[in-house]
């Protein structure tokens, strides 16, 4: 779902709530500005596209209104505001604090799946740490595990395949480099977490035949010939294989 269609939807759905709820908030109870007041200060941020501004002016609702029925509302637009701005971090915290005041609320599934967004849209090349790349991973499971027929999930789906192909290239990239480096065991752990864990990724193939390749570095023919075995039965036309059948007769 792209940035802009959210913004139309989750804007105009929370907007009209709110705006049409917060007039029976009594003048008595205003600290300094209206709950209307302070939303449409927000809201006109909003517009201008000023989303960091916005943010803080969404949580200036909750903060002063903390028990009004409409404030999880606000919280939901902060979420929002703090995503457009790019400001991840925020996101993540804001969705913590969410979660923990209204886990039963309407749009938990919407929460859950901005959470796996702030994660997502951190995710560097595979080259690099992958510690926020897991962590979206498990934000989008979680979304998918809890929530099987939501809206988010089949977005969710194909974000999580994308994950896991990144996670599974970092894993070869780890691998080809123990094996230039003579590093043969540790390279076979790193191809055996694609194969168990990343088994439907775009890495697969190349995996099975790197195990080859280590075991018959080692002389273990039979551990090679089982995962050459593997290859063949699931990708027989696979230049990885034929090139795991050459090694297999040159031993």
């Amino acid at each position: 779902m792209k940035k802009t269609n959210l913004t139309f939807i989750v804007f105009a759905i929370v907007s009209s709530f709110f705006l049409s709820s917060c007039a029976t908030k009594k003048s008595e109870d205003v600290p300094q500005l209206s709950v209307k007041e302070l939303y449409s200060n927000a809201a006109g941020k909003f517009r201008n596209k000023e989303y960091k501004k916005a943010a803080a002016l969404f949580a200036d609702v909750t903060y002063q209104y903390p028990y009004y029925k409409g404030a999880y509302r606000a919280r939901i637009m902060e979420i929002y505001s703090y995503y457009l701005a790019q400001d991840y971090d925020s996101v993540i915290y804001a969705i913590e604090n969410f979660i923990n005041m209204y886990p039963a609320a309407k749009e938990i599934q919407y929460i859950y799946y901005m959470n796996g967004l702030a994660y997502y849209e951190q995710i560097d090349i595979p080259y690099r740490d992958q510690g926020v790349t897991k962590k979206a991973r498990q934000a989008f499971i979680t979304l998918i595990s809890r929530f099987p027929r939501s809206i988010y999930t089949q977005d969710a789906t194909i974000k999580l395949e994308l994950i896991e192909d990144h996670l599974a290239a970092q894993e070869m990239i780890v691998g080809r480099y123990y094996i230039n480096t003579g590093n043969i065991l540790s390279a076979i752990n790193r191809f055996k977490t694609v194969v168990d864990e990343y088994s439907t990724t775009s890495q697969i193939e190349e995996a099975l035949y790197r195990l080859v390749e280590s075991y018959v570095f080692l002389g273990m023919k039979k551990e090679a010939e089982a995962h050459a075995a593997v290859l063949h039965h699931n990708y027989p036309k696979s230049k990885w294989y034929r090139d795991s059948y050459n090694l297999i007769q040159k031993m």
